[in-house]
């Protein structure tokens, strides 16, 4: 494996780069994953995932949530560190743990994708959410205990190109259809690796992607104005899309249980 990125992102003052790699281990890449507490929990919970040439590292930490009127409605135990006091006489405690698998212990992978109520049904969006379970050889129960999860989830799967954010766009194949392939974005909600399945140009014509021209090696930039729409994460998802990392971790750990080779990009 080859690194991706240079690594360094810490929680709360701890950097796997940094304070944990061993002899001879090397970064191959990272992600951090925010999940929000649900009603009436005092904590939100953050995740760095982290892959090396040898493991899987996990740091997470659950914290208070920030002072907000909110909170101060709901009572004490969502005021913040102010009342970490009152927090912990009441039995909710912070903490910050660290759990690593290595490669040769891992026998497989899960991702799931879950849809609550809101707040407000009705007069909010649902919330959604996606979770990485790693599935270890001893492992004797289901859910595995190595979990790690981002919540909310997801991109909106119908994109405007702005101007000057210039976005790079080349045919691929997908199932024996004709699609578009984001190579290269100056745009954060059109990620790179996304697939298109249509697009519409600022005319309001819809693109032909038969048209070669598109199958140019270094990609075509789409026009400012035009509107991708990527695909959905999920068929029940409609008006959503997968992120980007998403797809970064299914090829690497593809590769590494022998299942797929990840792309060199």
């Amino acid at each position: 494996l080859r690194p991706v990125g240079k690594g360094g992102a810490q929680l709360y003052g701890l950097c796997p780069r940094d304070d944990m790699l061993g002899r001879g281990e090397v970064h191959v890449w990272e992600h951090r994953l925010d999940a929000f507490g649900f009603f009436g929990d005092p904590y939100n919970y953050s995740t760095l995932l982290t892959l090396t040439n040898f493991r899987i590292i996990v740091t997470r930490a659950r914290c208070p949530k920030a002072a907000s009127f909110l909170g101060c409605i709901l009572g004490p135990r969502t005021c913040g560190n102010d009342c970490l006091a009152l927090q912990e006489y009441r039995g909710f405690y912070p903490y910050l743990t660290v759990t690593s698998v290595w490669y040769g212990k891992l026998q497989s992978y899960a991702t799931s994708r879950v849809r609550s109520p809101p707040f407000w049904p009705g007069f909010m969006a649902p919330i959604m959410s996606l979770s990485v379970v790693f599935l270890e050889q001893w492992m004797q129960a289901y859910p595995a205990s190595l979990q790690v999860t981002q919540r909310p989830y997801g991109i909106p799967s119908k994109v405007k190109i702005r101007q000057n954010a210039a976005v790079c766009l080349r045919s691929v194949l997908v199932s024996g259809q004709r699609r578009l392939q984001i190579i290269r974005s100056e745009q954060p909600t059109a990620p790179c690796g996304q697939t298109v399945l249509r697009m519409i140009d600022p005319d309001g014509q819809e693109v032909n992607f038969d048209d070669a021209n598109w199958s140019a090696k270094l990609g075509v930039e789409a026009e400012p104005g035009s509107i991708l729409i990527l695909e959905p994460g999920d068929p029940e998802w409609d008006g959503f899309a997968d992120e980007p990392w998403l797809h970064q971790i299914r090829a690497i750990l593809d590769q590494i249980l022998g299942k797929a080779e990840a792309p060199p990009e």
